[in-house]
């Protein structure tokens, strides 16, 4: 996933330099549907982490209030499901960067 994300970077900063890229040097890619998709694999990142997070910390919530109080325990299991839920729903933005840059290059 780190290469991928490294290889639209490298990618959108070709476009901010040179305006556009030429791929099979035949068709010019679309730089605002790279620059598009880019933001969206930055949307990504930034949801997959807050749903990460909270599902770790719902764990660890559970995890040390099973003993002690039930209620707690409950809170974290729940939390633990939002946090899945949200990491779930960042998948949308990859889906959606894929088809802009699909879109980018007059593919299909």
């Amino acid at each position: 996933m780190k290469r991928f994300l490294v290889v639209l970077m490298i990618i959108s900063l070709m476009v901010l330099f040179s305006g556009n890229i030429f791929a099979q040097s035949t068709s010019s890619i679309n730089a605002n549907l790279v620059n598009q998709a880019g933001k969206q694999l930055e949307n990504y990142s930034s949801q997959y982490y807050i749903g990460f997070w909270t599902e770790i910390g719902g764990l660890i919530l559970a995890g040390l209030a099973a003993y002690t109080s039930p209620t707690l325990t409950v809170l974290g299991l729940l939390g633990s499901l939002v946090g899945s839920v949200l990491t779930f729903l960042a998948a949308g933005n990859i889906g959606a960067a894929g088809a802009s840059l699909v879109a980018a290059t007059g593919g299909q």
